[in-house]
Formats: structure tokens, C-alpha cells, sequence
């Protein structure tokens, strides 16, 4: 059984993504969905999301999406990053290599700073550059995962920067 999802929230869980939307425009394509799911069954979603070693897509779809993103979130302490994807003069893009990945480079936000702010610092502390420039928001992503004290979901925010500066990459 397919049903077309208007994409409203993504959040991966390693490899497996739960879509988070509300009744309206067609534009994803969804097998395994749940409409306006209870705090249990939200939480049995996320259980079987963390659980599962194939490939899994859930849709959690709301009448009020507001609401369920709001009771989607309950179930996690929350914990903000910001990053960038980092272009130089020569169209070069930095990447960082992470735990055995490529990955752009980003961090935690610190309390009462500013996404913006937040994402040049990682950026310049985790890359050893400076002289960046903010050009444009790219997105958000939201990934989940577990530590001991619980489950924590982390939005990051993503920017377009340009690298004006003169240090190896």
C-alpha cells in the first residue's frame, strides 16, 4: 500500500528516516505509515526506527503538524549544531573525515548563541580556518541517536560559506 506524503520533517536514525507531515500537497511516496499516532504509538515508531538493522521509512502523518512534530520531539532531549558546507576561491569544497566518513564540518551551539555565529566557530575549530563568510542557509537536517542518559534529537543548521582566506585546506 503506497500513499503520496507531502515532506514536511525527515529525521534519520542511522539509516532508517521517519517523515513527519500533515494531510495536504502530494509529494512523497510512503509504504509504512501511521495517521495521527498516539504519544505510545510515537514512541513504539521510534523504538522500532532505532531497532531495525534494514532500511526502514515510516511516515507519522498529523492532521495538525505542528502538534506532531511537537509530541514527535518529547521523546528526545534536544541538542542544537550548526555547520557549513565551506566553498574557496577555486570552487574547492572542505570536507572533514570523521569517524571513518566524509562529512562537512559542524558542532553543538553553544547556550544563547546565535546558529550563525555557532557555525563559523565549529567551522574555524574544527577545520583550523578562518576568514569565513556566511552566504546563504542551505537547510536543516535532524538526526537521532542514543546516549546513556536517553535519546537526544539534533537539528543541525547548515550555511553556504565562502572561505577567503589563504591557509591550506
Amino acid at each position: 500500500f503506497f500513499v503520496i506524503m507531502p515532506q514536511k520533517y525527515k529525521v534519520f536514525f542511522n539509516n532508517n528516516r521517519v517523515y513527519i507531515t500533515n494531510k495536504g500537497a502530494k509529494s512523497r511516496v510512503c509504504s509504512n505509515q501511521i495517521e495521527n499516532p498516539s504519544p505510545i504509538e510515537i514512541g513504539s515508531a521510534i523504538k522500532l526506527l532505532y531497532a531495525s538493522s534494514s532500511k526502514l521509512e515510516l511516515c507519522l502523518v498529523f492532521k495538525d503538524l505542528a502538534l506532531g512534530w511537537n509530541l514527535f520531539k518529547n521523546n528526545f532531549e534536544l541538542r542544537r549544531a550548526a555547520g557549513g558546507l565551506v566553498v574557496n576561491k577555486k570552487n574547492e569544497i572542505l570536507f572533514i573525515k570523521r569517524k571513518g566518513f566524509w562529512d562537512l564540518p559542524k558542532g553543538h551551539i553553544e547556550k544563547d548563541e546565535k546558529k550563525k555565529d555557532a557555525a563559523i566557530r565549529e567551522v574555524s575549530e574544527e577545520c583550523g580556518v578562518t576568514h569565513l563568510k556566511i552566504i546563504s542557509k542551505l537547510t536543516t537536517t535532524y538526526h537521532a541517536y542514543k546516549i546513556k542518559s536517553g535519546m537526544v534529537l539534533k537539528p543541525s543548521y547548515w550555511y553556504l560559506m565562502a572561505y577567503e582566506g589563504y591557509e591550506p585546506l
